[in-house]
C-alpha cells in the first residue's frame, strides 16, 4: 500500500468562522486523513440500512469529516439511471450554472456510509451535513459526536418521497 502525502491547505469561511483544513491524499488523489483513526464501518443502528459510519473517537462540531467522491456523471447519464441505482449520488453545482452528479456507489468513499434519518426519532440524531466547496461535496459534523456514535445526516424529504 502506498504512503499518503500532505498536499492541500485552504481556508473556508462561513458565518464569520474560519475553518482551516489540511488534507492528506493518497497516491490516487483521494483524501485519506483520519480514515483509520476517525471512523469505523459497522452494522448501522438504523434498521434495514446495512452498514453505517461510526466515530472511532470524539469528533468536535464543525470538523470536516471528508469528501464525498466517486464517478462523475452528466445530467443525461444520471437521468438514464434506474431509480434504485441512485442511492449514493449527490448533485453538484458546476461552472456557468451547469450541474453534474457524483456517484459513490462503486467507490471506496467512506462518506457514502453515512446513513440518512427517515423518522422523527432518527432526525433528532442527525449530526452530519453535506456542503459544497468549489465543485466538491464535503461532510462536516453539525454537533459534537461522541466516540461510538453513528454518523447520521438528513437526506431530505425528497429522497424518501
Amino acid at each position: 500500500m502506498g504512503s499518503a502525502w500532505l498536499f492541500f491547505f485552504y481556508v473556508y469561511i462561513e458565518n464569520f468562522f474560519f475553518y482551516f483544513f489540511l488534507s492528506c491524499y493518497d497516491e490516487k488523489g483521494k483524501i485519506v486523513a483520519g480514515k483509520t483513526k476517525m471512523f469505523k464501518v459497522l452494522p448501522s443502528t438504523i434498521r434495514g440500512a446495512g452498514e453505517g459510519l461510526f466515530a472511532a473517537k470524539d469528533i468536535r462540531k464543525g470538523t470536516r469529516l471528508g469528501e464525498f467522491y466517486g464517478t462523475t456523471l452528466t445530467k443525461d447519464e444520471w437521468e438514464r439511471m434506474d431509480e434504485e441505482a441512485t442511492d449514493y449520488i449527490f448533485e453538484v453545482d458546476g461552472p456557468n450554472r451547469t450541474r453534474f452528479y457524483i456517484d459513490a456507489a462503486a467507490s471506496d468513499c467512506l462518506m457514502a456510509k453515512v446513513n440518512g434519518a427517515k423518522t422523527k426519532r432518527q432526525r433528532r440524531l442527525v449530526n452530519v451535513e453535506a456542503y459544497q466547496y468549489a465543485q466538491k461535496i464535503f461532510f462536516r459534523a453539525t454537533k459534537d459526536v461522541p466516540k461510538g456514535a453513528e454518523l447520521i445526516m438528513d437526506y431530505g424529504d425528497e429522497y424518501w418521497g
